[in-house]
């Protein structure tokens, strides 16, 4: 014969607790998932985002902080937020001008992000058109920052080197950067 003892109940009672918590929980998720879904439908206003949406992003040292040591992660996060935000054609309008943002937080979160170094360089000059250029000097920045950060990358020289030479008209420099990246192994 099982007799039923306090500490039976207590345990059964916190398991309770622990049951209907869960539920809760997962009524609320099912219910905002619901509503969003009602709100896109029935929302005439909707248009589904364009270049004069505002963006609002955190410093990078705000999103250092954010990461809670997950740094990687909330980089990538942002790397990818970054090509979704350059892949979309209405950004054109915009100039890009929010790209280098994005790409400062994917940097400033993990300094070792090599690609995000190039990505900018290639990515963040637009011509507004007629050749043109505009975001030229931050896409500079990223390429100085970048050949300080990874001296043996001949990439990054040579992009900083066709930067100086079409945009800032600076041939000697140009020619510093072209000269570097050619002394690199692997350089072609």
């Amino acid at each position: 014969m099982l007799l039923a003892s306090p500490r039976l109940f207590r345990n059964m009672r916190s398991s309770w607790k622990i049951i209907a918590g869960s539920l809760l929980a997962a009524g609320f998720y099912a219910a905002g998932i619901w509503l969003s879904v009602h709100f896109e439908r029935c929302s005439p206003t909707r248009h589904g985002g364009g270049a004069r949406d505002l963006i609002y992003l955190p410093t990078p040292q705000q999103a250092r902080l954010m990461a809670l040591g997950y740094t990687s992660v909330v980089a990538d996060y942002y790397w990818v937020k970054a090509l979704q935000y350059f892949t979309d054609p209405t950004q054109g309008q915009n100039q890009y001008r929010n790209l280098a943002d994005y790409l400062e937080i994917v940097i400033g979160i993990d300094p070792d992000y090599e690609f995000a170094y190039k990505f900018a360089g290639l990515a963040i000059p637009y011509d507004s058109g007629r050749f043109r250029f505009v975001n030229t000097r931050r896409s500079t920045s990223f390429l100085e920052r970048g050949v300080a950060r990874f001296p043996l990358n001949w990439q990054l020289h040579f992009y900083l080197g066709y930067n100086y030479l079409n945009f800032h008209e600076q041939q000697t420099k140009a020619a510093e950067q072209f000269a570097a990246a050619s002394k690199i192994p692997g350089s072609p």
